[in-house]
């Protein structure tokens, strides 16, 4: 392609330089620059997730711990445990979800203010991550109750975010 193709205004003239093509790559300290933006980012993102990992359960809370504040890879965590480093990865995904998600915020900041039944319900549900069912065996309280809770936790964080 010829310079006049690409720069039809310079008619085959060279081109001014505010109008050169940009380099997509960036230059080396743009680069360096966004390399280091993405690290810090990483560095709070693991620092936030070790702050709120201390309302886990406490065998996450460790493995939060021995992969964000110890550097421990999934291969090490897994060798310890028996457990293969697919499924260290994915258990430690999850976790990082559950508590980046802005429900969890949610219910650390509010559960106080709530009755002891829907404290413990948002507590196993959220916090915990256990099924309705299991949260229901584990507060010997019904389905029924436990769903009643956890819609009215719903209905309150939909409330907020409006």
């Amino acid at each position: 392609m010829t310079t006049a193709a690409l720069f039809p205004n310079t008619a085959g003239n060279q081109p001014k330089p505010d109008k050169l093509p940009i380099n997509r790559a960036g230059s080396p300290l743009d680069r360096a620059e966004r390399f280091d933006r993405r690290r810090r980012q990483g560095r709070d993102l693991a620092e936030a997730l070790v702050a709120r990992a201390e309302h886990l359960l406490p065998e996450d809370r460790a493995l939060i711990f021995a992969v964000y504040r110890e550097g421990s890879s999934a291969r090490e965590i897994a060798s310890l445990t028996g457990a293969t480093p697919r499924s260290v990865r994915r258990r430690i995904r999850i976790l990082a979800q559950r508590i980046l998600d802005p429900r969890f915020s949610f219910v650390l900041l509010h559960r106080n203010d709530w009755p002891p039944t829907r404290r413990k319900v948002a507590t196993e549900l959220t916090l915990h991550g256990f099924p309705l069912r299991e949260t229901a065996r584990r507060l010997n309280l019904s389905l029924h109750t436990v769903r009643r809770h956890a819609d009215a936790i719903r209905v309150m964080y939909e409330a907020m975010g409006r």
